[in-house]
């Protein structure tokens, strides 16, 4: 499948729940992985990037189900209830599991201070 077909697949799993596809705040989750189709748990034509197999999740959740299927991997290796976990998941119900993710706290920058070039400094000193 061509990126642009993805592309179109993505933008219509996007709308479909009523979401902007461009929207930053959200992941395209694979319900059906690119490493099962490698590793035989499904058919080789699969189709990995079709609307059906992307559904859109907040990038915390994203996170907080991908660590719960990397710590579980008898979950992980049956795809049978991917769908299940995959709508947990946008419910947040694994949002206790993602990573913390450590942020540099925003600081406003102090602008410099312009020195006022005066030809008479003395004469302001008191």
């Amino acid at each position: 499948m061509s990126n642009a077909e993805y592309d179109r697949n993505r933008r219509t799993a996007f709308e479909e729940r009523g979401l902007n596809h461009k929207d930053k705040s959200y992941n395209c989750h694979h319900i059906v992985f690119h490493c099962d189709v490698h590793e035989g748990r499904v058919r080789k034509d699969y189709p990995i990037e079709s609307v059906e197999n992307l559904l859109p999740i907040k990038v915390y959740s994203h996170a907080a189900l991908n660590t719960y299927l990397n710590a579980n991997p008898e979950l992980y290796n049956d795809i049978s209830n991917r769908q299940d976990l995959a709508e947990r998941a946008e419910a947040g119900e694994f949002d206790h599991l993602a990573p913390i993710q450590r942020r540099k706290p925003e600081t406003k920058k102090r602008s410099k201070k312009k020195k006022k070039h005066c030809k008479h400094p003395n004469k302001h000193r008191r």
